[in-house]
């Protein structure tokens, strides 16, 4: 008897796509924290919330 295993690849392709659009998302925020802090007078560890 063989056990036949079905992958659904689009599940698979879509949990890719999102883990790889999450880490180009993380980057993005720490350059801008301390402007972010000028602008909108933000304590550190409120910017610190934001980046996480």
């Amino acid at each position: 008897m063989s056990d036949e295993v079905n992958t659904r690849w689009p599940v698979v392709a879509l949990a890719i796509a999102s883990g790889m659009i999450a880490a180009a998302a993380m980057g993005k925020v720490p350059p801008a924290v301390g402007l972010l802090r000028q602008e909108y007078s933000l304590s550190l560890v409120y910017a610190g919330w934001i980046v996480s």
